[in-house]
């Protein structure tokens, strides 16, 4: 399994580590948050820039960057932007989202970039190429909230990542019956035992909370825990979340690889 390393972080090793969305609209709510965030046992920061409102201009986005990775000290950040389709707040301009990942990833701002692969950028491939020639991993989303795909879909999105060789794959799913979490917890069980890559599953909805929790068994190396707000359906409280996490055993990885810096 590959390793990724975000400073003193590695995914894709130990346990699993728990990310708190940032989704403030504007600096004095990302403020707020940034006083709330000690309590909330965070591993990492996920700051959710279509959460702002307006949408700032590049040079503004890379000033609040600045400020927020330098109020964040050594906890490593990850900067998303959410698409419409995929349960964010904005429409994604590929034109617009491909410049100002770049420029971020120019600055070395985030120590992690979220891509979505499925949102129409004409190029995912090379997009990410570039991203990680600045020395910035990626890790590709995807997010289904009209159900749960079949698990030959679920296949072939993450054999899609893969091939556009991001370091790390997401794939959220709508969970709304006892069956859908079986299937989704079924291929996360398949993917961790021939997984390459760190990776993860997310069923989303109460009926996913299952998914969120027992990571460490079905091989996600991240779950996502709510601060204030949550930025998406079924994300628990971070603190309860580390909290469960810390009392369920750590299951070792199938396979060792050599680390990706």
């Amino acid at each position: 399994m590959r390793e990724v390393r975000l400073g003193t972080l590695t995914l894709g090793r130990g346990p699993v580590k728990v990310a708190v969305p940032l989704v403030g609209s504007d600096r004095t709510a990302l403020r707020a948050e940034l006083d709330a965030l000690p309590d909330s046992a965070a591993d990492l920061v996920e700051w959710r820039i279509d959460c702002l409102m307006p949408f700032p201009d590049t040079e503004m986005l890379l000033a609040l960057a600045r400020e927020l990775k330098q109020s964040l000290g050594s906890l490593p950040l990850l900067i998303t932007f959410r698409s419409l389709p995929e349960g964010g707040r904005l429409p994604l301009d590929a034109a617009a989202y491909r410049e100002f990942q770049l420029r971020l990833a120019k600055e070395q701002l985030p120590d992690l970039l979220d891509v979505e692969l499925f949102s129409g950028l004409p190029d995912p491939a090379a997009h990410i190429a570039a991203l990680q020639r600045e020395h910035i991993p990626v890790i590709a989303s995807r997010h289904f909230f009209d159900g749960t795909p079949a698990p030959q879909v679920m296949r072939e999105t993450f054999q899609r990542m893969q091939d556009c060789n991001a370091d790390i794959l997401k794939l959220a799913v709508m969970t709304e019956t006892a069956e859908d979490l079986l299937s989704l917890l079924q291929f996360s069980a398949a993917q961790r035992q021939t997984a390459d890559r760190p990776f993860v599953l997310i069923g989303m909805g109460p009926r996913g909370v299952l998914s969120r929790i027992s990571c460490a068994e079905f091989g996600s190396c991240l779950s996502f825990g709510a601060l204030r707000e949550s930025s998406a359906p079924g994300q628990l409280p971070a603190r309860d979340l580390k909290r469960i996490l810390s009392l369920l055993p750590e299951y070792p990885v199938s396979q060792t690889a050599e680390p990706r810096k």
